[in-house]
């Protein structure tokens, strides 16, 4: 229909522009002489521009509208999940955290993840989510094995939920 095609139409133009500015910012980014550690987000709305985008090997981009669709759906499994998802969006209270396992261990300590939390939780009164391995991308969210003594090397990074800065 009409309206169809003009929301899809303003969902591409509104991209093109998101495109444009995220293509001048990781350029000036690069322009720069030491690498910088920040990422730079953008949010798409149409999913064959983020189809696009991904075939580029960039990963920081946000579907709003499937986030808020994956939210939607686990509310509607769980009500009690909407008090959790209100507490880690809200501007004050826990929020989510990654951090270099260097911040609680030294790196090329043998330890397991439950070792790693009590140092998380001796630190910063934070809980443990997860890690993600050196040079990774795919965080390890409640990994099993949490038994396991593993070498935390440098580049390792924590998840941790805790409501002061970690």
């Amino acid at each position: 229909s009409t309206q169809s095609t003009w929301v899809e139409s303003d969902m591409q133009v509104a991209d093109g522009r998101t495109l444009t500015a995220l293509f001048l910012v990781r350029d000036i980014r690069t322009s720069f002489k030491k690498d910088l550690d920040w990422a730079v987000v953008s949010e798409i709305l149409d999913p064959r521009t983020s189809t696009l985008i991904r075939g580029t090997g960039w990963t920081d981009i946000v579907m709003s509208h499937d986030s808020t669709s994956q939210l939607i759906a686990m509310v509607a499994e769980n009500r009690i999940v909407n008090s959790i998802i209100k507490e880690i969006l809200q501007v004050e209270g826990n929020e989510i955290y990654i951090r270099p396992i260097t911040h609680f261990i030294l790196a090329g300590i043998e330890a397991s993840f439950w070792d790693i939390q009590v140092k998380v939780r001796l630190k910063c009164k934070g809980v443990l989510l997860g890690y993600l391995e050196k040079d990774s991308t795919h965080p390890l969210i409640n990994p099993i094995g949490k038994d396991n003594p593993r070498i935390w090397e440098h580049g390792d990074r924590l998840i941790i939920l805790a409501e002061d800065e970690v």
